[in-house]
Protein backbone atom coordinates (compact mmCIF):
# COMPACT_ATOMS: atom_id res chain seq x y z
CA UNK A 1 0.00 0.00 0.00
CA UNK A 2 1.57 3.33 -0.93
CA UNK A 3 2.16 6.49 1.01
CA UNK A 4 -0.67 9.25 2.53
CA UNK A 5 0.07 12.47 2.52
CA UNK A 6 1.50 14.57 -0.45
CA UNK A 7 2.58 11.18 -2.24
CA UNK A 8 -0.64 9.56 -1.73
CA UNK A 9 -1.19 10.33 -5.83
CA UNK A 10 1.48 8.41 -6.86
CA UNK A 11 0.00 4.83 -5.52
CA UNK A 12 -1.65 2.38 -7.83
CA UNK A 13 -4.12 -0.02 -8.17
CA UNK A 14 -4.34 -1.48 -11.59
CA UNK A 15 -3.91 1.67 -14.24
CA UNK A 16 -5.34 4.65 -12.42
CA UNK A 17 -3.97 6.27 -9.53
CA UNK A 18 -5.47 6.42 -5.85
CA UNK A 19 -5.74 10.61 -6.16
CA UNK A 20 -7.18 10.40 -9.38
CA UNK A 21 -10.13 7.64 -8.39
CA UNK A 22 -10.57 9.72 -5.11
CA UNK A 23 -11.32 12.92 -6.62
CA UNK A 24 -13.58 11.52 -9.29
CA UNK A 25 -15.59 10.16 -6.75
CA UNK A 26 -15.78 13.52 -4.41
CA UNK A 27 -16.75 15.22 -7.79
CA UNK A 28 -19.83 12.84 -7.88
CA UNK A 29 -20.14 13.11 -3.78
CA UNK A 30 -20.49 17.05 -4.23
CA UNK A 31 -22.90 17.04 -7.31
CA UNK A 32 -25.08 15.09 -5.76
CA UNK A 33 -24.34 14.43 -1.78
CA UNK A 34 -28.07 15.57 -1.48
CA UNK A 35 -29.79 12.63 -3.11
CA UNK A 36 -29.91 9.18 -1.91
CA UNK A 37 -27.21 7.12 -4.02
CA UNK A 38 -25.47 3.67 -3.30
CA UNK A 39 -21.99 3.15 -3.33
CA UNK A 40 -22.63 1.03 -6.44
CA UNK A 41 -23.40 4.54 -7.88
CA UNK A 42 -20.22 5.90 -6.98
CA UNK A 43 -18.18 2.84 -8.40
CA UNK A 44 -20.10 2.79 -11.74
CA UNK A 45 -18.77 6.72 -11.80
CA UNK A 46 -15.29 6.20 -11.01
CA UNK A 47 -14.84 2.39 -13.13
CA UNK A 48 -13.04 0.52 -10.26
CA UNK A 49 -14.52 -1.97 -8.00
CA UNK A 50 -16.08 -1.16 -4.16
CA UNK A 51 -12.81 -1.95 -2.21
CA UNK A 52 -10.28 -0.26 -4.94
CA UNK A 53 -12.85 2.62 -4.43
CA UNK A 54 -12.55 2.50 -0.57
CA UNK A 55 -9.02 2.24 -0.19
CA UNK A 56 -7.83 4.93 -2.98
CA UNK A 57 -11.01 7.26 -1.09
CA UNK A 58 -8.77 6.64 2.67
CA UNK A 59 -5.47 7.10 1.33
CA UNK A 60 -6.14 9.98 -0.44
CA UNK A 61 -8.73 11.51 2.12
CA UNK A 62 -8.17 10.15 5.14
CA UNK A 63 -11.99 9.14 5.46
CA UNK A 64 -13.93 6.73 4.28
CA UNK A 65 -16.46 7.30 0.84
CA UNK A 66 -19.13 6.98 3.56
CA UNK A 67 -17.40 9.33 6.01
CA UNK A 68 -17.13 11.87 3.80
CA UNK A 69 -20.79 11.79 2.65
CA UNK A 70 -22.09 12.13 5.92
CA UNK A 71 -19.99 15.06 6.94
CA UNK A 72 -20.44 16.91 3.22
CA UNK A 73 -24.18 16.19 4.37
CA UNK A 74 -24.39 17.87 7.64
CA UNK A 75 -22.22 21.04 6.72
CA UNK A 76 -24.44 21.58 4.19
CA UNK A 77 -27.19 21.05 6.56
CA UNK A 78 -25.35 23.36 9.50
CA UNK A 79 -24.77 26.20 6.46
CA UNK A 80 -28.61 25.93 5.33
CA UNK A 81 -29.57 26.33 9.55
CA UNK A 82 -27.74 29.03 10.13
CA UNK A 83 -28.74 30.63 6.98
CA UNK A 84 -32.85 29.97 7.13
CA UNK A 85 -35.61 31.57 8.80
CA UNK A 86 -36.91 29.87 12.03
CA UNK A 87 -40.87 31.13 11.10
CA UNK A 88 -40.47 29.58 7.48
CA UNK A 89 -38.42 27.07 7.81
CA UNK A 90 -37.81 23.53 9.10
CA UNK A 91 -35.34 21.25 10.09
CA UNK A 92 -37.07 18.57 8.89
CA UNK A 93 -36.82 20.07 5.25
CA UNK A 94 -33.54 21.20 5.81
CA UNK A 95 -32.69 17.63 6.36
CA UNK A 96 -34.51 15.91 3.52
CA UNK A 97 -33.00 18.46 1.22
CA UNK A 98 -29.61 17.78 2.02
CA UNK A 99 -30.08 13.82 1.77
CA UNK A 100 -31.09 12.53 5.15
CA UNK A 101 -34.11 9.91 4.82
CA UNK A 102 -34.20 9.13 8.64
CA UNK A 103 -34.52 11.89 10.61
CA UNK A 104 -33.80 10.56 13.97
CA UNK A 105 -30.73 9.57 12.63
CA UNK A 106 -29.79 13.14 11.63
CA UNK A 107 -30.76 15.03 15.48
CA UNK A 108 -28.38 11.97 16.26
CA UNK A 109 -25.28 12.86 14.03
CA UNK A 110 -25.70 16.57 13.82
CA UNK A 111 -25.93 16.86 17.83
CA UNK A 112 -22.37 14.71 17.85
CA UNK A 113 -20.60 16.75 15.34
CA UNK A 114 -21.59 19.65 16.10
CA UNK A 115 -22.02 19.61 19.78
CA UNK A 116 -25.82 21.16 19.46
CA UNK A 117 -29.64 19.94 17.94
CA UNK A 118 -30.55 21.11 14.51
CA UNK A 119 -33.09 22.85 16.12
CA UNK A 120 -30.80 25.02 18.43
CA UNK A 121 -28.71 26.05 15.62
CA UNK A 122 -31.72 27.22 13.41
CA UNK A 123 -32.77 29.18 16.58
CA UNK A 124 -29.70 31.01 17.88
CA UNK A 125 -29.11 33.15 15.25
CA UNK A 126 -32.68 35.18 15.24
CA UNK A 127 -33.16 37.34 18.13
CA UNK A 128 -36.87 36.75 17.96
CA UNK A 129 -38.12 40.20 15.89
CA UNK A 130 -37.44 38.27 12.59
CA UNK A 131 -34.22 39.78 12.00
CA UNK A 132 -30.96 37.94 12.10
CA UNK A 133 -28.45 38.49 14.58
CA UNK A 134 -25.36 41.02 13.13
CA UNK A 135 -22.39 38.42 12.46
CA UNK A 136 -20.13 38.51 15.75
CA UNK A 137 -22.87 39.04 17.95
CA UNK A 138 -23.19 38.10 21.43
CA UNK A 139 -25.65 35.28 21.57
CA UNK A 140 -26.32 34.31 25.42
CA UNK A 141 -25.91 31.25 26.48
CA UNK A 142 -23.52 29.90 23.85
CA UNK A 143 -20.20 29.01 24.32
CA UNK A 144 -18.77 29.51 20.94
CA UNK A 145 -15.24 28.64 22.50
CA UNK A 146 -16.43 24.47 22.86
CA UNK A 147 -18.42 25.02 19.42
CA UNK A 148 -15.25 26.39 17.33
CA UNK A 149 -12.74 23.57 18.85
CA UNK A 150 -15.54 20.66 17.32
CA UNK A 151 -16.98 21.79 14.27
CA UNK A 152 -15.87 20.27 11.14
CA UNK A 153 -15.97 21.93 8.18
CA UNK A 154 -15.70 20.86 4.80
CA UNK A 155 -14.14 23.34 2.22
CA UNK A 156 -16.53 23.67 -1.20
CA UNK A 157 -13.30 23.60 -3.34
CA UNK A 158 -12.72 20.47 -4.69
CA UNK A 159 -8.73 20.03 -2.88
CA UNK A 160 -11.17 19.34 0.60
CA UNK A 161 -9.68 17.29 3.26
CA UNK A 162 -11.71 16.70 6.06
CA UNK A 163 -10.99 14.93 9.47
CA UNK A 164 -13.90 12.63 10.82
CA UNK A 165 -15.68 14.30 13.63
CA UNK A 166 -14.39 13.53 17.01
Amino acid sequence: MGESGKHADKTYFGNRSTGRIARLAQEYIEDHYYETFRMEDLCRYTGVSMRTLQRSFLVYFQVSPSGYIKARRLNAARQALVAADPSRDQVSRIAVDNGYTHLGRFSVDYREHFGESPRKTLARHWNGLGKKFPAGAFLPGLDTTELSARRMTIPTGSSANVCPPR
